[in-house]
């Protein structure tokens, strides 16, 4: 009895706490002010710390980026100058925020980016399973560390209502929600996913634990899609897609992190919501600011996300929005939901809007350009720079001249090898690894110099190609798997290459005279993919490596390794050692195609990656990898039928598939 009543003026205590704050005052035991209209007015405008990082993304997404972020403020919350009085209440800063978060929304006197929010509506609601999540104990061999995971139970058919209740929820606006651990932390991202939920049998599960750190994010919907989109405003690259049962998985396994931390592993959520199991805050959709109705839905939580660490260059970056056409802004908010940080801070909208403008100018009607998806031209032809060369507004300068020397061109491999045959004697730009000023020239500094190394060729060959409408990627090894090293006898290791896209990737040696797929170091990178995973300064030194300006996790292996500064981990990249192992030109039969009223299409991945994806008539001949396996799709007239293809180790290279 004495417990319970302990217990009771606890919460009510903390209750009043609460309830101090957000009537604007919190007086210590001993009388004195514990919070100063100054320090108040930062706990309503700043955030920082992971609870208001992500509140800080849902006013972002209506209300554009917010004031920055000082080291002042970081300090006081890091500090928990503004949570010592919850202390002698037993109540600590990290647990709870969420729905005193809810509290300071619902209060209506929350100020951002200048707007009073008055009409964003907080409701508390729970996602709690009716099972209590149990906490499970393992241990690692090799480091003797202990190891949680909170399994979650779902009784017959409740996952499924809790689903469908957070997408009903989605549809009104993001949701917060409060995790038993921070994702980015716990390093098992793959692509920018969620993979930490493990389904061990139908209404069991299994989530990553961690009784001493809780994490918040928010959940956004993703227009026509089944995937929701999870951002973790405490990293710059923590925008993930999951599908809402990981989402709901996890947020029912926070409910064991409360009752393990708070409640002795008793149900606790009847005890007030400062002791709830209550961890998510749902928003209905507010007024926007005045630049917001320009932002497309596609990309715009990344690009908010983006904007927000931007600086005192976000205003200059959303003024792009303003200076494009409705139907460039998504294509805006792309690069700016990737950029690496130091381009969110330096390059202006204007320079942004300029770009995206060429871009689609440059996709001008062309024969080839019924190969170029959307996606495809996101990644590899709008983006304005490769790797880390100088920002210098390419399109201008090349546009106009490679536009001339592909005029008769009928395919996108045709232009290639033209601008690749004649550019360079053009500009009077040729190799030299010792006369070159630097490796990583961009196209106005190749030009000034006359001299590039292989990568400086590269990139002015890549952009060229951009200009055009063809889509080109940097492809290169920061060490052959061999001793030699490039055609002129140097030992050096590196060599960087061009890869264009034709309805599939071909290879292509940069100011090199000779066929698509047929350049001399393919017999060197054939050999990465077998090579022994030799890890030098944090990367896999003998694998392939292509750009891809797309933000991914940054582990070894997902950043393309620069050998001029191998700790720059700003450009992302897919390992693609598995396409050049055992490369052959593999002829491909679809039967049934060459009798089709429409055409058949054929799309091919491996990985995970997109390997082919184009029109067949009978026969096609694509550069796969013999023995590899590749995930195919056919697709006719709105049928699709699915394959896994294994190549041939031998030759004849040949592979049937059928129309659906």
């Amino acid at each position: 009895m004495l417990a319970t009543l302990s217990r009771v003026k606890q919460i009510a205590a903390a209750m009043l706490v609460v309830s101090a704050v957000l009537c604007g005052g919190l007086i210590r035991a001993d009388g004195t002010s514990a919070i100063t209209p100054a320090q108040k007015k930062l706990l309503v405008w700043h955030f920082d710390q992971c609870s208001y990082n992500a509140l800080g993304s849902v006013l972002t997404y209506f209300y554009g980026p917010g004031p920055v972020i000082t080291n002042v403020n970081r300090d006081a919350f890091e500090k928990k100058t503004f949570f010592d009085p919850l202390n002698s209440t037993g109540y600590g800063g990290y647990y709870g925020w969420a729905p005193w978060t809810s509290k300071m929304v619902d209060s209506g006197r929350m100020v951002w980016n200048g707007h009073r929010v008055t009409n964003l509506i907080g409701a508390n609601f729970s996602l709690a399973t009716h099972l209590v999540p149990k906490v499970l104990i393992g241990r690692v061999k090799q480091t003797h560390q202990y190891v949680f995971f909170a399994r979650v139970a779902f009784e017959k058919g409740e996952r499924h209502r809790l689903i469908a209740r957070l997408q009903r929820q989605l549809q009104k606006g993001p949701v917060l929600i409060w995790t038993p651990y921070a994702a980015v932390l716990d390093g098992n991202n793959r692509d920018m996913q969620w993979h930490q939920v493990k389904r061990m049998s139908p209404g069991h599960y299994l989530v990553p634990f961690s009784p001493q750190l809780t994490h918040a994010v928010a959940v956004f919907a993703i227009p026509h899609s089944n995937k929701v989109l999870v951002v973790d405003g405490s990293d710059l690259h923590g925008v993930y897609q999951t599908s809402a049962s990981t989402v709901v998985c996890t947020a029912a396994a926070m409910s064991a992190s409360v009752r393990l931390k708070l409640g002795g592993g008793t149900i606790i959520s009847r005890c007030g919501d400062m002791y709830s199991d209550r961890f998510d805050v749902v928003f209905y959709k507010p007024k926007h600011a005045a630049f917001m109705p320009l932002m497309p839905l596609q990309y715009r939580a990344q690009a908010l996300g983006a904007l927000a660490k931007a600086g005192a260059n976000r205003a200059s970056l959303a003024a792009g929005y303003g200076l494009l056409p409705p139907n460039q802004r998504s294509a805006l908010s792309f690069l700016i939901g990737n950029m690496p940080l130091n381009d969110l801070k330096t390059l202006s909208g204007n320079y942004l809007a300029i770009d995206v403008a060429l871009a689609y100018q440059a996709m001008a009607p062309r024969p080839w350009h019924s190969h170029v998806s959307n996606r495809i031209f996101l990644q590899y032809v709008l983006p304005y720079a490769n790797l880390d060369e100088k920002r210098d507004g390419w399109r201008k300068q090349l546009g106009p001249m490679c536009q001339r020397l592909v005029a008769g061109c009928r395919s996108a491999g045709a232009a290639a090898l033209m601008l690749n045959k004649k550019l360079f004697p053009l500009l009077h730009v040729s190799y030299d690894a010792q006369k070159r000023p630097i490796p990583n020239e961009s196209p106005s500094q190749s030009i000034l110099s006359h001299y590039d190394s292989c990568t400086g060729l590269s990139i002015l060959l890549a952009d060229a190609c951009r200009s055009v409408g063809v889509p080109a990627r940097i492809v290169g090894t920061p060490m052959w798997a061999v001793h030699r090293g490039d055609a002129n006898g140097n030992n050096a290791g590196n060599h960087t290459w061009v890869e264009i896209w034709d309805g599939q990737w071909h290879v292509l040696g940069a100011s090199e005279v000779s066929p698509l797929d047929k350049t001399w170091f393919l017999r060197n990178a054939s050999l990465a993919y077998g090579a022994r995973l030799k890890l030098i300064d944090g990367i896999y030194a003998h694998r392939i490596y292509t750009a891809v300006f797309k933000r991914k996790p940054i582990t070894p292996g997902n950043w393309f390794p620069m050998v001029w500064d191998l700790n720059d981990h700003t450009v992302y990249a897919d390992d693609v050692s598995a396409d050049y192992d055992h490369r052959e030109l593999v002829s491909v039969r679809v039967a049934g195609s060459g009798k089709a009223a429409t055409s058949v299409v054929l799309v091919l991945h491996r990985q995970g990656r997109l390997v082919a994806n184009l029109s067949v008539h009978g026969r096609v001949k694509l550069w796969l990898s013999a023995g590899g396996h590749y995930a195919a799709q056919v697709r006719l007239a709105g049928k699709t039928s699915r394959k896994t293809i294994v190549v041939p180790q031998k030759a004849p290279f040949a592979v049937e598939l059928s129309v659906p």
